[in-house]
């Protein structure tokens, strides 16, 4: 798996020989599933755990599982749902008699039904352990991107779609924006759903949004505005800063690397005895590369630079290329990043 994260945590690429002890990445490991290696969604898996959406287990070695090959229930993917598009609702749901108010996933459930999102299998039942279907999962996201997503071009036809299934609209309309495939030629609508499965549909979903798009200006003030406060705080040797820095601009696996880094930076400072300099050699350049409503990829090039690590005599000077695109999401109306490579 290949994650970049912000100049310090490239910084750390050569600040790490130096350290005098070993420094856990507990956080950073969180992050790091220790099962997708390889597997076909790989990458959007992993763009998802960046995100903070995607969640799995933690084992008692700090492993992360998250069990793409599982089949994902009916309340999986609601809360999955609810978790990626921060649905809200004034208004309570459906109350389902196999859903109690204590059930862990009753607020995404009420929330849901009430933007009339999910329904149950039956009147007063919504079965929130029963693997959801291929089809109720193309069913569940044309609604839930009825109004976001630009549903237009050719439908896939799939051989084991009749004209008559229940799903079929739903299956054609996700078709024609490449939200589903089939195999083959077929769809297999009744077949229970993977995690990967319903990971890799949101995240196409999220990408087609366009209704409410970022001007490339807000986009391109958060990620210099990023770079150049920490910057600041590196000149001015105020390290502490740069957490309260990284609160303001950053989100997921983005965050705990600069957390993760500037700790290790702070231990060598402060335990070690190592002082440091720094010198941007050029101003940056921000490039917005893709947008959606709620995520944006944008490039940042141009960006070296020249660390001087000194300790008594001994001094290291390396120059550090901080380039790379940054993954960006709208959390809470608010554009923060995420992740890189």
């Amino acid at each position: 798996m290949k994650k970049k994260v912000i100049v310090i945590i490239c910084l750390m690429i050569f600040l790490i020989p130096f350290l005098e002890r070993n420094v856990q990445a507990t956080d950073i490991n969180s992050y790091v599933p220790m099962d997708v290696s390889g597997h076909w969604g790989e990458g959007i898996l992993n763009d998802f755990i960046d995100a903070d959406i995607l969640k799995g287990v933690i084992d008692q070695q700090g492993n992360l599982y998250v069990k793409p090959k599982d089949a994902i229930t009916r309340a999986e993917f609601v809360a999955l749902l609810v978790r990626t598009l921060e649905l809200k609702s004034t208004t309570p749901g459906k109350a389902f008699t196999d859903v109690p108010i204590n059930h862990w996933a009753y607020g995404d459930i009420q929330t849901a039904s009430a933007l009339g999102i999910v329904g149950g299998v039956t009147p007063t039942e919504f079965a929130p352990k029963k693997q959801i279907t291929r089809a109720e999962l193309a069913a569940i996201i044309v609604r839930a991107f009825g109004t976001t997503v630009n549903f237009s071009g050719t439908p896939t036809s799939f051989t084991d779609v009749p004209s008559g299934y229940w799903a079929i609209g739903d299956i054609n309309k996700a078709s024609q924006v490449g939200i589903v495939v089939g195999n083959n030629g077929k769809f297999s609508p009744k077949a229970s759903a993977s995690r990967a499965e319903a990971v890799v549909m949101l995240h196409r979903s999220t990408r087609l949004e366009s209704t409410a798009l970022p001007t490339d200006n807000e986009l391109q003030t958060i990620v210099l505005n990023n770079e150049n406060e920490v910057y600041q705080a590196y000149l001015d040797a105020d390290y502490y800063r740069v957490f309260d820095i990284a609160q303001k601009y950053t989100t997921g696996f983005y965050l705990a690397g600069v957390n993760e880094g500037n700790s290790v930076l702070l231990y060598n400072v402060e335990d070690n005895g190592y002082s440091y300099s720094f010198l941007r050699k050029s101003e940056p350049v921000i490039e917005v590369i893709s947008k959606s409503n709620s995520f944006a990829v944008v490039r940042i090039s141009n960006v070296y630079y020249e660390v001087t690590q000194t300790k008594g005599s001994e001094v290291y000077k390396d120059v550090v290329d901080a380039n790379g695109d940054l993954l960006l999401r709208k959390l809470n109306g608010v554009w923060k990043i995420y992740s890189s490579y």
